[in-house]
């Protein structure tokens, strides 16, 4: 999208990508056309701001999966020695009583 000059004047395009090719579309020329970049940029900050929130709440829950984790490998470790120490023993992943 930009202000593009031929001879003294300036005119509006959306550049878009279609099937592989960059299509033009002639928006205005003048006042209307200021306007429309105008509204363009600020959809365009929009969209930005709002991919940065997606972002930080993705990257908020990451951390917060990567905690719990944590927490679930101490809590297998602590699991697993009170059944060691309760006289069990693991066969194939599974926790059975010692005859």
């Amino acid at each position: 999208m930009a202000m593009e000059s031929r001879g003294t004047r300036r005119y509006y395009y959306r550049k878009r990508r279609i099937g592989g090719k960059v299509q033009s579309q002639y928006l205005g020329t003048g006042y209307a056309a200021t306007l429309m970049q105008r509204l363009d940029e600020h959809e365009r900050q929009e969209a930005e701001h709002k991919r940065q929130a997606w972002q930080a709440t993705v990257d908020a829950e990451n951390e917060l999966d990567a905690q719990l984790d944590e927490v679930a490998a101490q809590v297998n470790v602590y699991a697993g020695a009170a059944l060691l120490v309760s006289g069990y023993h693991q066969h194939k992943r599974q926790w059975r009583k010692q005859k």
